[in-house]
């Protein structure tokens, strides 16, 4: 995975399908293997975090003015695939700011013992989307 994320350019849109799509795992998966790919800063923003951070608020941004725009029309029925959207972007913010801060360590502990490491990975990602009412977006 990291050799494939290190000669393709394709990571970053990749990475901003899973989001657009909530998938949690793949997200994970992708970080585990392209981590500084997706966490480099981009350009003349350093102080604004990494590209995928961005990305990820950009689309946080656009779903909460859809979502006050709808409540504006009184359209309230059709907030809920919104707000179950934004939940799981929520998510993707919370797992990259793990990756952002124990990324490495991560990356040491799977390379010691890649196949239980990525079982192991992938049974608490699938647990902490289950625990926070995610489990539709894990696939």
């Amino acid at each position: 995975m990291k050799l494939l994320a290190q000669s393709s350019g394709e990571v970053q849109s990749v990475a901003k399908h899973c989001v657009e799509d909530g998938n949690l795992v793949q997200i994970a998966t992708l970080l585990m293997g392209a981590r500084e790919k997706l966490l480099e800063p981009v350009p003349g923003y350093e102080t604004e975090g990494p590209i995928l951070g961005l990305y990820i608020a950009k689309k946080l941004r656009s779903l909460t003015c859809e979502e006050f725009r709808l409540i504006a029309y009184g359209k309230r029925e059709e907030i809920r695939p919104f707000r179950s959207k934004k939940d799981a972007l929520l998510s993707a913010v919370s797992l990259l700011q793990v990756f952002e801060s124990a990324g490495g360590a991560i990356q040491d502990y799977c390379h010691s013992n890649t196949r239980v490491c990525l079982l192991r990975l992938m049974v608490l990602i699938t647990y902490f989307c289950v625990f926070i009412g995610l489990s539709s977006f894990l696939l």
